[in-house]
């Protein structure tokens, strides 16, 4: 079987791909152009969606962080340390969340589906890599910003902003980690009974 076959094998498995109008459960949509990536507007609905929950569950175990350290948010090592247990508490989350076909309760509502770009789950390892990716390119602007010159914080903006040129909406962090985010189908939910996607 070649390639193409098994992918869109895999597709028809999955039965999770599809434009507004919804398809049948058995009808492929992987290859170009019948695929369809969610627009940079939905992206960034789902973002901010994300962000409100997050500010919520950051705060709890941030709290629960500095009661039991008696952290009061002074220089030093214990600054280093709470940064990095809150970044592993969002690795946690995201790694999770995305692969093996999950999904976060934004992403639900916005009906989107992070895929490789062979229209694949991801595993944990690819979410992980894509959330390091992620990290790695915000932190990084962040530290130009704060230690070379203000006008780096422009940069910020090109992450999500790469979706605007790419012909796939793809953000720069799903290019370099090759993942799409895509509209999921409204048949999808026979493919989540049948385990096919596991929420």
């Amino acid at each position: 079987m070649n390639a193409s076959k098994k992918k869109l094998k895999a597709c028809n498995e999955a039965g999770a791909i599809s434009d507004d109008e919804g398809t049948h459960p058995g009808q492929a949509l992987c290859d170009a152009p019948t695929v369809v990536p969610a627009t940079p507007w939905r992206r960034f609905m789902c973002i901010a969606y994300e962000g409100i929950l997050l500010f919520g569950v950051l705060f709890f175990f941030g709290y629960g962080f500095s009661a039991l350290a008696q952290f009061k948010g002074e220089p030093g090592v214990m600054r280093w340390i709470f940064q990095g247990f809150i970044l592993l508490v969002l690795a946690v989350y995201f790694t999770w969340s995305w692969s093996e076909g999950r999904q976060t309760l934004p992403m639900k509502t916005m009906g989107v589906v992070l895929m490789t770009s062979e229209s694949q789950q991801l595993s944990r390892a690819r979410a992980l890599a894509r959330y390091m990716v992620t990290v790695a390119l915000y932190v990084g602007c962040i530290w130009l910003t704060a230690n070379l010159h203000p006008a780096f914080f422009v940069m910020l903006g090109i992450p999500l902003g790469w979706t605007i040129f790419d012909s796939r909406y793809r953000s720069l962090y799903d290019v370099l980690s090759d993942t799409q985010l895509l509209i999921r189908s409204p048949h999808a939910n026979a493919a989540t009974r049948k385990g096919h996607f596991r929420s």
